[in-house]
């Protein structure tokens, strides 16, 4: 099992930000992307050679009018920790980034193309009561939504048993079609048991008006192998 702890030690406090406008990241999730904007593969370079660590982050509405210099972020983020990558052809890489923490970001004077964050751990509530009930109860719920509208979505990820409620939590919540500013909103609870119950509600209101769900987004789960 990976320790996340062991992890962070070799973390410095500081790293390069990467923001999105459309993705939010979680903690004990992971995800595959693919870098070719020149200012990142500039970033890849440099977390590759020093720590591995990235720190996700969502744009603030209007990020199109300066997105080539530092358009606003939410302050709130994901740490993640490369732990593949791999060169794809001169100007594009491919990495797997698995959420680590969840932090605050605090960004420091821009010395490179891209973005410096000086970051703290936020440390949000990760246990419940009743983890085990509430699993079944919101993957029974998720499993219904999905099996009519994705047969190729890996429902299969979900069965190892020891799953945490928050890996689960968290990996739904990245998968879910919600708005992006309100999955922002999801991240910024400070508990699992919030998350939870938010997702809970939306999945039901889902169900009960049998909407298309078609726009599913693409997961992987935490690799507990990294070290």
């Amino acid at each position: 099992m990976i320790n996340k702890e062991q992890i962070l030690k070799n973390y410095s406090g500081s790293s390069p930000i990467f923001p999105l406008p459309n993705f939010v990241m979680f903690p004990s999730t992971g995800n595959e992307f693919t870098i070719f904007e020149p200012r990142y593969i500039d970033m890849m370079n440099f977390v590759m050679d020093n720590e591995k660590f990235i720190t996700m982050a969502l744009l603030k509405p209007g990020f199109e009018e300066d997105y080539e210099n530092s358009p606003p972020i939410f302050n709130i983020g994901t740490l993640g920790y490369i732990s593949d990558f791999q060169v794809l052809s001169e100007n594009k890489y491919k990495i797997i980034l698995m959420g680590i923490d969840k932090v605050q970001i605090n960004e420091t004077e821009q010395t490179h193309r891209y973005r410096i964050g000086a970051t703290t751990s936020l440390n949000e509530i990760t246990t419940t009561s009743a983890e085990r009930e509430k699993c079944k109860k919101l993957l029974d719920r998720f499993i219904k939504l999905v099996q009519d509208y994705d047969e190729s979505f890996p429902l299969e990820m979900f069965s190892e048993v020891n799953m945490s409620l928050e890996m689960v939590v968290n990996l739904i919540s990245m998968a879910m079609p919600i708005p992006i500013e309100e999955k922002q909103k999801l991240l910024e609870l400070p508990e699992i048991g919030l998350r939870y119950e938010v997702l809970i509600q939306f999945i039901d209101g889902e169900i009960e008006l049998n909407r298309d769900i078609t726009d599913i987004i693409p997961i992987l789960p935490f690799d507990n192998s990294i070290n």
